[in-house]
């Protein structure tokens, strides 16, 4: 991705986070699915890149445009990129949320760390392998090494307890 360095851009991005904050079709959906709507922005950024063939793309954290997108009647012609690639940070939102409340989900990747410490891998390795799964679901990067860490210690946990069995 190349950047975009356009002297609009801030006020573009600015003004598409207000009309999100200010639709009321975006208010409902944001309620249904629990989000608060001071996420989009303490949990939400928005770029301006060029995307080599695609309008926009996102991930858990940000929303990049293309340029190209970005015409004079953008909200009257092109906003539907960013509903389409708002919905999918939504239901990242919804799934980071709960994805390490999920009990199973959490066990999971303890028994996958447990199977790498019988395999003698060092904690060093186990982070390589692991912590990049756990840190990419958490934008809070001291969040995310604090569970990585939970794991890893419940993992060395269970050794010893069927060790000692």
């Amino acid at each position: 991705m190349k950047p975009y360095n356009h002297k609009y851009s801030k006020n573009i991005i600015e003004k598409i986070k207000y009309t999100l904050k200010n639709n009321d079709f975006v208010k409902r959906m944001m309620e249904e699915y629990k989000i608060p709507l001071e996420d989009l922005d303490t949990n939400l950024s928005f770029k301006i890149e060029y995307l080599d063939g695609k309008f926009a793309e996102g991930n858990g954290h940000e929303i990049i445009l293309d340029p190209k997108i970005i015409t004079e009647d953008f909200f009257e012609e092109n906003f539907h990129f960013v509903l389409h690639e708002l919905f999918h940070w939504i239901k990242r939102r919804v799934e980071a949320k709960f994805y390490f409340k999920d009990k199973e989900e959490v066990q999971s990747f303890v028994i996958s760390i447990v199977w790498l410490l019988l395999e003698n891998k060092s904690d060093e390795e186990i982070n390589k392998k692991i912590f990049p799964i756990i840190d990419s679901v958490f934008k809070d990067k001291k969040f995310s090494k604090i569970i990585f860490r939970k794991m890893l210690d419940r993992a060395k946990d269970l050794i010893i307890l069927y060790k000692n069995k």
